[in-house]
């Protein structure tokens, strides 16, 4: 059958009309996970966290609670590919649903010497003899890597560093003002999201004394394998406690002197691979390696999160 121009024009002008609908529905559905990533900005407290810590390379958390500190307003998702958005929004989603009563525990610790540094717990249960700590993490699965049978090192010691903030805890703190409630191991002046300190309620915490402390990572194959696996282990409350005291003074010591902590370089630099270079230089002992950074490493640190 041929067709007429007439014919012809309109098939191509349905053809670029398809075209532009795919375009943009593909670019509303990042546009919504942008959206829903970089809400979470504005409900994540301004500080070191726990999983800033977690990696072998201490230098690492400590150049992303520098940028952090003076990121200016910069969002969530830059620098994301569409892969890496979509992987964190079905973890971000996972994470909002709730295994236990006692989900996304807020908790903060500070010891002498060291920052502030904040968590927060996915899941706990406590009973009369032990705490078990639970963490989703999603994993991209495939037929030669699935789910593992034992935790990777990183989630283990996240899961650890919990278990520390947790036992450490002596106060329920609450803000009246943004109806935030979280777990401390001190008295704070003032509310770690608002910064008022005349909306704060602060109360006993219940004691871990006495119970064993476990920890449980819950892998979720987010792959070509679509499955779920408990991964359990005992926990070592006070050997973890001399770790994460120890990568806090080592900072703590960094924000003093100005002098970043020591680096090990493994696959975790991808995900901190805008410090690379800067750290490469510094160990090579070159003077302008702080021009590679994506942040003044300079500018004083706020007492406030300090």
């Amino acid at each position: 059958m041929t067709l007429t121009e007439d014919q012809k024009a309109q098939k191509e002008a349905d053809k670029q009309t398809l075209q532009d609908i795919k375009k943009y529905g593909e670019a509303r559905f990042i546009t919504m996970m942008v959206n829903y990533m970089d809400s979470s900005v504005k409900t994540r407290r301004k500080g070191l966290h726990v999983s800033n810590l977690v990696y072998p390379s201490l230098r690492k958390g400590y150049f992303e609670y520098l940028d952090q500190l003076n990121n200016n307003g910069r969002t969530n998702s830059a620098g994301m590919t569409e892969e890496s958005l979509i992987t964190l929004f079905m973890g971000q989603k996972f994470h909002e649903e709730s295994l236990t009563p006692n989900h996304e525990l807020g908790m903060e610790y500070k010891i002498i010497g060291g920052p502030l540094v904040y968590g927060t717990l996915d899941d706990m249960i406590m009973t009369r003899s032990r705490i078990v700590i639970f963490d989703k993490k999603t994993m991209k699965t495939t037929r030669t890597h699935p789910l593992p049978d034992y935790p990777n090192e990183h989630h283990r010691t996240q899961i650890e560093y919990y278990s520390v903030m947790l036992k450490a805890a002596k106060f329920i703190v609450s803000c009246k003002d943004c109806n935030k409630s979280w777990l401390s191991n001190f008295k704070p002046e003032a509310c770690s999201w608002c910064n008022k300190p005349e909306a704060l309620s602060i109360g006993e915490a219940p004691s871990c004394e006495g119970r064993d402390f476990f920890g449980e990572v819950i892998y979720i194959g987010v792959g070509l394998t679509r499955k779920s696996k408990g991964v359990p282990f005992k926990i070592d409350v006070n050997k973890a406690e001399m770790s994460l005291n120890e990568k806090l003074i080592a900072i703590g010591k960094a924000l003093e002197t100005g002098i970043p902590p020591s680096a090990e370089y493994g696959w975790w630099d991808d995900y901190a691979s805008e410090f690379y270079i800067a750290s490469r230089l510094l160990d090579a002992g070159e003077a302008n390696w702080r021009d590679y950074l994506p942040f003044d490493p300079t500018k004083q640190v706020d007492s406030n999160v300090r």
